[in-house]
């Protein structure tokens, strides 16, 4: 029984698209695996997974300038067919 599935990463990544995963992964695992944030364009505060659950889309924020200063909350781990979306900072110009 092959227990790989696929989840998305989009947005303010390195390399967004398909990542396959061979075991649990968590979000941060998802994002570090497209490559990590581009760090001129991504807002890691504001990170958000969405999956479907119960017939429904849900969306889970999540903190990932926290986990990457030592601070972060308990692991998120994503499940199959999920989207990591990395959202971009607002500039003013």
């Amino acid at each position: 029984v092959s227990s790989t599935f696929s989840v998305y990463v989009s947005g303010a990544v390195m390399k967004p698209g398909k990542v396959v995963a061979e075991r649990a992964l968590t979000a941060f695992d998802a994002i570090m695996e497209a490559g990590g944030l581009d760090p001129a364009r991504a807002n890691a505060k504001k990170v958000l997974v969405i999956r479907q659950e119960d017939g429904q889309i849900k969306s889970y924020p999540i903190n990932v300038d926290a986990m990457l200063k030592g601070r972060g909350s308990e692991p998120f781990y994503l499940k199959a067919h999920g989207t990591v979306q990395v959202p971009e900072k607002i500039s003013w110009f």
